[in-house]
């Protein structure tokens, strides 16, 4: 971004930020940070039984597997030319080399990245209690940010490029970048065919981990989950509850995408608690956290291996207002007027997850409204916790 104002601007930044990354310990935050990030997200991939996920979810997995592509080879080209053969990486060097040729991948890079990493953020900070509020300004600054970036990479790039083209100035950036030679550009090329090489082999073993845990598990016997009221289907061993529910299209909320941090895929098991295995520290954690009972657990933590019965807690169908017909003109009837309050609201929802009261409240007004309208009458307004409804317009 800092390339709409000038290269030397960029560099100056750019002397900052090196001075924590290219130090021992930022060296050492960064390496382990990117090892850890895949080796999590592979491990997480691998322990999955279906590809049934929410569209959210399955884009942040299909950006975070093409960045491996593209963030490879600049790497190499960036701290492995530094520290392998000790090239002056600084931004005209990088601007030389990129624009205008490699200018595409390292835009698509930047986009990748960017949108993988919000998208996360998103969905983890979207359960605390500012981030509505903040929304707004987040969003528009995860807007600019990326716009600005790719502005300030045409204009240094273009100017980069007009500079270069002067002999003289060509000159002194080979010289002050200590420019890579034949032999360090051709060892250059073949780190980054080698890592990428590795990464498509990383995900050959992936694909092949799925497809052979995919195929012992059609040959074993299946695992029946008996929802309550309905419907009875079955899994394959080793498969989340949550991803049972994917698999079998039974209306299954997680909101938090199956990371034991929302609680909103919680089940009340009816059956055949002992045979689950104990709760994991995270799924633990969630559960004091709400203050559930010993038969709760998470769907998206559990994984039955024998038959169980099981009751959703949580429901993931929204439930609308019932239909009123109003009528057009005034007319005096008899009626009866039904005032409806939940009792202890205050102390109910004091301490649960926005999330938690307010499906709760659906749910409530939903059994409520079927009610009233099996007896003739009609909800005439919601007040928060509690609805008015009216009797005897027939």
């Amino acid at each position: 971004s800092l390339g709409l104002f000038s290269i030397e601007t960029m560099t100056l930044a750019q002397d900052w930020r090196t001075a924590v990354t290219r130090s021992l310990p930022g060296g050492l935050v960064l390496g382990l940070a990117l090892v850890i990030h895949m080796t999590l997200a592979l491990a997480k991939l691998v322990r999955r039984n279906t590809l049934a996920m929410p569209f959210w979810e399955g884009a942040q997995i299909a950006l975070g597997l093409a960045i491996p592509f593209f963030l490879f080879p600049h790497i190499v080209n960036t701290r492995v030319a530094h520290e392998l053969f000790g090239v002056n990486d600084f931004y005209f060097y990088e601007l030389v080399r990129l624009w205008p040729g490699k200018a595409w991948n390292q835009s698509v890079l930047l986009l990748l990245v960017w949108a993988h990493g919000c998208v996360g953020l998103h969905f983890w900070l979207r359960l605390t209690r500012w981030y509505k509020t903040a929304f707004p300004f987040l969003f528009a600054l995860a807007l600019l940010v990326p716009v600005t970036a790719l502005a300030g990479f045409m204009v240094a790039g273009r100017a980069a490029n007009l500079a270069f083209a002067d002999p003289g100035v060509m000159e002194a950036i080979k010289s002050a970048s200590n420019w890579p030679d034949a032999a360090a550009s051709a060892k250059l090329a073949d780190y980054r065919t080698w890592a990428t090489n590795g990464f498509y082999l990383a995900l050959g073993v992936l694909f092949f981990v799925l497809f052979t845990r995919w195929l012992i598990a059609s040959r074993r016997p299946k695992v029946a989950i008996n929802y309550v009221p309905e419907p009875s289907v079955s899994g394959a061993h080793g498969s989340t509850l949550l991803e049972i529910s994917r698999m079998n299209r039974v209306p299954h909320l997680s909101v938090c995408g199956g990371r034991a941090r929302c609680s909103t895929c919680r089940v009340r098991v009816i059956e055949g608690a002992a045979t689950l295995p104990p709760p994991s520290a995270a799924e633990a954690a969630t559960l004091r956290s709400i203050g559930a009972e010993p038969d709760v657990r998470l769907a998206c933590q559990l994984r039955p291996e024998e038959s169980i019965k099981v009751k959703l807690l949580l429901s993931a169908e929204m439930f609308g207002r019932q239909s009123r017909n109003i009528e057009a003109h005034g007319t005096e009837r008899t009626l009866a007027v039904l005032f409806f309050d939940m009792r202890g609201f205050t102390t109910l929802s004091d301490g649960r997850l926005p999330y938690d009261v307010v499906f709760l409240l659906n749910r409530l007004f939903n059994s409520v409204g079927t009610a009233i309208q099996a007896e003739g009458g009609w909800i005439d307004k919601y007040l928060g916790d509690g609805l008015m409804a009216v009797f005897g317009s027939e």
